[in-house]
């Protein structure tokens, strides 16, 4: 089996409400893949105290420093009203984890699996590379809209499309004029935007599950039962 790495964020508040369940559950349920890892990017917490095996934490600032210039950037030059803008910088966290460990993991498997979230079952043999299916990004696509429900997105790190869609994930992203053409400016909608403008192989996790406006709703989101047995 090839390696898989988790991947997600929180903050300290994060971490007391949900990140150390995520933890827990990740640590009960993988403990028998040694192949099966995780990173997490902690923001705003002292991660000294931080140690748990099997899962690598950094600090979300001294990894991603970018991040702060950006946040600057999208305060004083994005034409979004504020609500909209207050959601693309909360937002803009998860996005850059995604692009800094797609950047710098180049084997096995690259899991964005949300903070909120809890493993639910031991049976990760043969997945997802049964799930992917030669393809580089398995995601839940909205049916009837643009947006990508991103509670969890696969990814091949070794895939030959890495490159084209990381390349198209930071043109979105750093580009001014690109950032203002959307109408939410949130990770989801850049996934769904990329999906839509270069050609790379993908599985929508939603096809024949998914229902419409399934953002965040924990009775219409997870349903592929690929993911459901295992995450909740």
């Amino acid at each position: 089996m090839k390696n898989i790495k988790f991947i997600t964020t929180f903050s300290q508040t994060g971490y007391e409400v949900y990140g150390k369940t995520w933890i827990e559950s990740f640590l009960s349920f993988t403990k028998k893949y040694p192949n099966i890892t995780a990173k997490i990017y902690v923001n705003d917490m002292d991660i000294s105290q931080l140690h748990y095996e099997k899962i690598e934490i950094v600090d979300y600032d001294k990894q991603i420093p970018q991040q702060q210039e950006w946040v600057k950037l999208f305060k004083e030059q994005s034409k979004h009203d504020q609500w909209n803008k207050d959601l693309g910088i909360k937002f803009s966290y998860k996005s850059f984890v995604m692009l800094d460990a797609l950047t710098n993991i180049n084997d096995g498997y690259v899991v964005w699996l949300d903070a909120d979230c809890v493993f639910m079952s031991d049976d990760f043999d043969n997945w997802p590379e049964s799930l992917l299916n030669n393809t580089f990004v398995a995601c839940q696509r909205e049916d009837g809209s643009e947006h990508v429900e991103s509670g969890i997105i696969i990814f091949d790190s070794e895939h030959n499309d890495k490159q084209k869609f990381v390349n198209k994930f930071e043109s979105l992203y750093m580009t001014v004029e690109e950032f203002n053409s959307f109408g939410q400016f949130f990770d989801g909608y850049v996934v769904g935007r990329i999906l839509n403008t270069i050609n790379i192989d993908y599985v929508d996790l939603n096809k024949n599950y998914g229902k419409n406006g399934i953002q965040s709703d924990p009775n219409s989101t997870f349903l592929n039962p690929e993911i459901r047995r295992r995450f909740l």
